[in-house]
């Protein structure tokens, strides 16, 4: 609804007067579509009474005398119409001071009317901006709402992907776990099998010894009979070979099992560091989880608040 103007008024009040009519509030607001308060509008007329175009339209206007009555007796005429005038004029003064006590009454009953009028124009507009900022604070918390609904779905999200990673990393540690008990399982054999070979080592030094007990022997029957010597030499040599041949054997065994253990020591770490992850992404979750509930419970207080 457009606000009334000056104007507005002024042109209401210009086409009762030229009517006839004394311009009022009340009629101009009919004029004007019962828009604007009577306050308003009293205001502009006040204004509008004291421009010369008011005065000129709510002058009175004294007819002049009729032609047929001009003539040679127009003195005695003019003094006739001058006392009718005079007379009409005293009635007219009569009428005046009665409209003016009934205007002045009217004034203040309108005074009071306009001051009633102000006063809930007032209490109407503290209404509308109490209203309008209402309504902002339902927009504002409607928005929140929007987002805070957003967020919440989004922490759904990844509160779900958090589970699923959670579970991903429960499986790979599962399996690190089967690897690293695989893993001891080889390296228990292999150590089963260099225990076999020290035995089979130390088994097979006690032979050396025994064979070199012996090959001491052979020496000394040497100088006996160069034949004998001579197989006796080619016997220490086959032994010495079986001898090297062991002892390589040993080697590689040991290699494997250092390998084997450097293994089960990686396999260690990577189990480790799986389960610091997997404590790591829980408790992250949890927090997550901690500070979502936060955000629904507040959030469940802003509804309920707005609601109330």
């Amino acid at each position: 609804m457009s606000k009334i103007i000056f104007e507005d008024v002024a042109s209401a009040a210009r086409r009762l007067a030229e009517t006839g009519e004394r311009p009022s509030a009340p009629k101009i607001r009919r004029l004007l579509g019962d828009r604007g308060g009577m306050a308003t509008i009293q205001k502009h007329l006040d204004v509008w009474r004291e421009t010369e175009e008011a005065k000129e339209l709510q002058a009175p206007n004294i007819p002049d005398m009729p032609e047929h009555l001009q003539g040679d007796a127009q003195t005695l005429i003019q003094q006739i119409w001058a006392s009718a005038t005079a007379v009409a004029d005293k009635d007219i003064q009569n009428e005046r001071e009665k409209l003016a006590l009934d205007r002045a009454e009217m004034e203040e009953k309108l005074s009071e009317t306009i001051a009633v009028s102000e006063e809930q124009e007032s209490q109407i507009e503290s209404l509308q901006d109490r209203l309008q900022h209402l309504e902002n604070s339902l927009g504002k918390l409607r928005q929140e709402n929007t987002e805070l609904r957003t967020q919440l779905a989004s922490e759904s999200n990844e509160k779900s992907i958090l589970k699923e990673r959670c579970a991903q990393l429960e499986i790979a540690s599962n399996g690190a776990k089967e690897h690293a008990a695989g893993l001891m399982r080889e390296i228990l054999a292999e150590r089963g099998k260099r225990e076999r070979l020290s035995e089979e080592k130390a088994e097979l030094n006690a032979k050396v010894l025994e064979q070199r007990h012996v090959n001491d022997e052979l020496r000394s029957q040497l100088a006996l009979s160069d034949s004998k010597s001579q197989e006796l030499n080619t016997a220490f040599e086959k032994l010495t070979a079986a001898n090297q041949d062991m002892n390589n054997r040993f080697s590689v065994l040991t290699e494997r099992c250092a390998q084997l253990e450097s293994n089960l020591t990686e396999a260690s770490t990577r189990e480790d560091k799986n389960r610091a992850q997997y404590e790591s992404a829980l408790k992250s979750a949890e927090e997550r989880e901690a500070k979502l509930l936060a955000q629904i419970d507040k959030l469940s207080d802003s509804v309920k608040s707005v609601n109330a």
